[in-house]
């Protein structure tokens, strides 16, 4: 009874790291997009942003619904070994990196914006996770514990569609749960990481937030010919005084720099 218990436990710990990181990265599918991004041009793999926000929303979904499968203990040994399967190839990749010279990637990006978590970091978590999912197929392989699990398609249908729901609501709206400093209302002066420059790389944060112009902000990585055509009428409109307002095109780095037009 007492195995019984532990093998439930831990199963349900597995399950609930599997759900707390899915939804921390599905709540900003656009943030988990950018960081698989980073990933993939680490491989030099070049994919288009649709594609990097459909293997975003497919990611943080599938992590969900294995947590959430692991929670409700449903196919037990199946789901156990898919989240063996990807704790491994998450490890090897997370390896890579900090093994190989020149690539400076911080944050692992496993729990979004919730809890920052360095390379190393991550790797003993998933070594610890892997770990106790190897100790749970074993003692139900043996007969160790009692292997009690439940069945049903229309149950796994139903969570997986709910599970899915999460970061393509965050994508097509937005985020029902804010966990950085720019959530809706957020003052901007009080926020360490924003920052603007202008061309020569000047610092204006300060000019720009204290006056009294509305600021629109456009932040994009690639710009398509229409796209960059419409900011640069309105960057030239603002500058002539025909619009009150201040026009800033974002590029994203690592450092969270916006440029300044």
């Amino acid at each position: 009874m007492f195995k019984c218990k532990i093998d439930k436990i831990l199963q349900i710990i597995i399950g609930l790291i599997f759900v707390v990181s899915g939804i921390s990265k599905g709540v900003d599918p656009y943030g988990t997009a950018l960081k698989i991004t980073e990933y993939s041009e680490a491989f030099a793999i070049g994919l288009s942003d649709n594609v990097y926000m459909l293997l975003s929303v497919l990611l943080c979904g599938i992590e969900i619904f294995i947590g959430v499968m692991l929670v409700l203990f449903f196919y037990r040994i199946f789901f156990l070994i898919l989240a063996l399967v990807a704790l491994v190839l998450f490890s090897l990749v997370l390896l890579y990196f900090v093994i190989s010279p020149g690539y400076l990637i911080q944050d692992c990006g496993g729990f979004g914006d919730i809890i920052p978590m360095s390379l190393p970091v991550s790797i003993a978590k998933n070594i610890l996770l892997i770990g106790l999912a190897f100790v749970m197929l074993y003692l139900i392989n043996r007969g160790g514990i009692q292997y009690n699990q439940r069945k049903g398609v229309i149950p796994i249908v139903v969570v997986l569609a709910l599970s899915i729901c999460i970061p393509v609501y965050s994508a097509v709206r937005l985020p029902f749960i804010e966990f950085t400093e720019y959530g809706i209302g957020a003052d901007l002066h009080n926020v360490k990481s924003f920052q603007l420059v202008n061309g020569e790389y000047a610092n204006v944060t300060q000019k720009i937030l204290d006056n009294e112009h509305q600021i629109l902000i456009v932040k994009k990585q690639e710009f398509t010919v229409k796209e960059l055509g419409i900011v640069r009428t309105l960057t030239q409109s603002a500058s002539e005084g025909q619009y009150n307002i201040d026009v800033i095109v974002g590029v994203s780095s690592e450092n969270q720099r916006n440029e300044l037009y």
